[in-house]
Protein backbone atom coordinates (compact mmCIF):
# COMPACT_ATOMS: atom_id res chain seq x y z
CA UNK A 1 0.00 0.00 0.00
CA UNK A 2 1.57 3.69 -1.09
CA UNK A 3 1.26 6.98 0.96
CA UNK A 4 -1.69 7.77 1.79
CA UNK A 5 -2.19 11.43 0.05
CA UNK A 6 -3.44 14.48 2.46
CA UNK A 7 -6.25 16.59 0.58
CA UNK A 8 -6.86 20.41 1.45
CA UNK A 9 -10.36 22.06 0.62
CA UNK A 10 -9.86 25.43 -0.76
CA UNK A 11 -13.99 26.84 -1.58
CA UNK A 12 -16.57 25.61 0.94
CA UNK A 13 -19.49 26.05 -1.35
CA UNK A 14 -22.34 23.67 -2.18
CA UNK A 15 -19.49 21.56 -4.41
CA UNK A 16 -17.13 21.31 -1.38
CA UNK A 17 -19.58 18.51 0.32
CA UNK A 18 -18.95 16.22 -3.00
CA UNK A 19 -15.54 16.75 -2.57
CA UNK A 20 -14.96 16.06 0.81
CA UNK A 21 -17.22 12.85 0.82
CA UNK A 22 -15.11 11.49 -2.22
CA UNK A 23 -11.82 11.87 -0.06
CA UNK A 24 -13.65 10.23 2.68
CA UNK A 25 -14.78 6.87 0.74
CA UNK A 26 -11.12 6.28 0.08
CA UNK A 27 -9.10 6.60 3.61
CA UNK A 28 -6.57 4.13 2.49
CA UNK A 29 -5.67 6.81 -0.42
CA UNK A 30 -6.76 10.10 0.73
CA UNK A 31 -7.25 12.02 3.98
CA UNK A 32 -8.99 15.49 4.07
CA UNK A 33 -6.56 17.61 6.74
CA UNK A 34 -8.28 21.23 6.41
CA UNK A 35 -10.34 23.34 4.72
CA UNK A 36 -10.52 27.04 3.84
CA UNK A 37 -13.28 29.53 2.82
CA UNK A 38 -13.33 33.32 2.62
CA UNK A 39 -16.57 33.15 4.53
CA UNK A 40 -15.90 31.60 8.05
CA UNK A 41 -19.39 29.90 8.57
CA UNK A 42 -18.77 27.95 5.55
CA UNK A 43 -15.33 26.71 6.43
CA UNK A 44 -16.85 25.84 9.10
CA UNK A 45 -19.63 24.03 8.01
CA UNK A 46 -17.87 21.55 6.29
CA UNK A 47 -14.78 21.41 8.75
CA UNK A 48 -17.84 20.25 11.29
CA UNK A 49 -19.31 17.84 9.42
CA UNK A 50 -15.37 16.16 9.02
CA UNK A 51 -13.66 16.75 11.64
CA UNK A 52 -10.82 18.89 10.24
CA UNK A 53 -9.78 22.36 10.75
CA UNK A 54 -11.30 25.64 9.40
CA UNK A 55 -9.81 28.57 7.82
CA UNK A 56 -10.52 31.60 6.02
CA UNK A 57 -6.88 32.19 4.54
CA UNK A 58 -5.27 29.51 2.79
CA UNK A 59 -1.47 31.00 3.36
CA UNK A 60 -1.97 30.21 7.18
CA UNK A 61 -3.71 26.81 6.09
CA UNK A 62 -0.61 25.43 4.23
CA UNK A 63 2.02 27.05 6.49
CA UNK A 64 0.17 25.09 9.03
CA UNK A 65 -0.28 21.38 7.29
CA UNK A 66 3.32 21.42 5.13
CA UNK A 67 2.08 17.69 5.03
CA UNK A 68 -0.75 18.53 2.75
CA UNK A 69 -0.44 17.13 -0.63
CA UNK A 70 -2.81 17.92 -2.91
CA UNK A 71 -5.47 21.18 -2.87
CA UNK A 72 -8.48 20.80 -3.95
CA UNK A 73 -9.49 24.42 -5.57
CA UNK A 74 -13.30 24.73 -5.29
CA UNK A 75 -13.22 28.43 -5.51
CA UNK A 76 -15.38 30.52 -7.67
CA UNK A 77 -14.75 29.64 -11.71
CA UNK A 78 -12.64 32.70 -12.53
CA UNK A 79 -10.17 32.19 -9.57
CA UNK A 80 -9.63 28.98 -10.42
CA UNK A 81 -6.14 29.91 -12.46
CA UNK A 82 -5.28 32.30 -9.73
CA UNK A 83 -5.72 29.85 -7.20
CA UNK A 84 -3.66 27.61 -8.87
CA UNK A 85 -1.47 29.78 -10.45
CA UNK A 86 -0.56 30.76 -6.71
CA UNK A 87 -0.40 27.41 -4.77
CA UNK A 88 1.53 25.48 -7.65
CA UNK A 89 4.48 28.29 -7.11
CA UNK A 90 4.51 29.45 -3.40
CA UNK A 91 3.70 26.03 -2.06
CA UNK A 92 4.96 23.64 -4.60
CA UNK A 93 1.10 21.53 -4.30
CA UNK A 94 -0.75 19.07 -6.60
CA UNK A 95 -3.80 20.91 -7.56
CA UNK A 96 -7.58 19.38 -8.29
CA UNK A 97 -9.08 22.00 -9.85
CA UNK A 98 -13.11 22.11 -10.07
CA UNK A 99 -14.36 23.08 -13.69
CA UNK A 100 -13.76 25.15 -15.83
CA UNK A 101 -10.31 24.57 -14.90
CA UNK A 102 -9.47 28.07 -16.06
CA UNK A 103 -11.29 30.94 -18.58
CA UNK A 104 -8.34 30.78 -21.19
CA UNK A 105 -6.77 28.32 -23.37
CA UNK A 106 -3.04 30.60 -22.85
CA UNK A 107 -4.36 30.85 -18.58
CA UNK A 108 -4.27 26.84 -19.55
CA UNK A 109 -0.67 26.68 -21.13
CA UNK A 110 0.81 28.88 -18.44
CA UNK A 111 -0.66 26.75 -15.53
CA UNK A 112 0.40 23.40 -17.34
CA UNK A 113 4.42 25.48 -17.44
CA UNK A 114 3.97 25.96 -14.05
CA UNK A 115 3.20 22.76 -12.69
CA UNK A 116 5.90 21.37 -15.18
CA UNK A 117 8.12 23.74 -13.28
CA UNK A 118 7.51 23.14 -10.08
CA UNK A 119 7.31 19.23 -10.75
CA UNK A 120 3.33 18.75 -9.76
CA UNK A 121 0.52 17.94 -11.11
CA UNK A 122 -3.01 19.01 -11.96
CA UNK A 123 -5.95 17.57 -11.58
CA UNK A 124 -9.00 18.91 -13.47
CA UNK A 125 -12.43 18.15 -12.62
Amino acid sequence: MGKVLNVALIGCGRVAGHHARSIEKIPEKMNLVAVCDLVEEHAKAIANVHHVPAYTNYYRMLSEHPNIDIVSIITPSGMHYEHAADIIENFKKHVVIEKPMVMTLEQGSELKKKADDNAVNIFPV
